[in-house]
């Protein structure tokens, strides 16, 4: 299992209903293992507290970043990144949050 988190998680809205979500990978020595990639997590504001609405696993160490399609317009997120080895995610990234836009344009 991983001992480090991804670095500098960034996340840029494209569309009302997509962000970009990008980081920089782990370093190497910190691994412990064969990486095997990373995971997205999304929580998803309501009522006064996240909750997880999903996890993306990327299908590559070399993948680094993800877009995230189908959320709901004005709606506030907050997103993690981790890598994983066989023995499953290392510590989470930062929280990151963003609010996505609206459909009238």
């Amino acid at each position: 299992m991983p001992s480090s988190e991804p670095s500098n998680v960034t996340l840029k809205n494209l569309k009302f209903d997509e962000v970009i979500v990008e980081w920089d990978p782990i370093p190497q020595h910190t691994a412990n293992g064969v990486l095997l990639g990373y995971v997205v997590y999304l929580y998803e504001y309501s009522y006064w507290y996240y909750t997880l609405k999903n996890t993306v696993n990327t299908s590559s160490p070399s993948v680094h970043k993800v877009i995230l399609r189908g959320l709901k317009a004005v709606q506030s997120y907050r997103i993690s990144v981790a890598a994983f080895t066989s023995k499953g995610a290392g510590p989470q990234s930062y929280w990151r949050y963003i609010t996505t836009g609206t459909n009238n344009f």
